[in-house]
């Protein structure tokens, strides 16, 4: 059974994305994803911004609303 602290680890980086996928880079931290989409710069990130996190072994995980 895989714990919390065992998930954190997996995830490597973030990335933000909103209607035009302005922030290309990864992003070190779910806070600074978080910042992006509330950005001046997000294109309504607040209504259609997502975010995803990126697991050391290749796969990906949407962030839930």
């Amino acid at each position: 059974m895989e714990t919390s602290d065992d998930a954190g680890q997996a995830i490597f980086a973030y990335r933000a994305f909103d209607l035009r996928d302005c922030f290309h880079q990864p992003l070190s931290s779910f806070r600074k994803a978080l910042e992006c989409l509330q950005s001046d710069i997000a294109y309504m990130g607040a209504m259609s911004g997502e975010i995803m996190a990126y697991l050391r072994d290749g796969g990906s995980v949407k962030i839930p609303d």
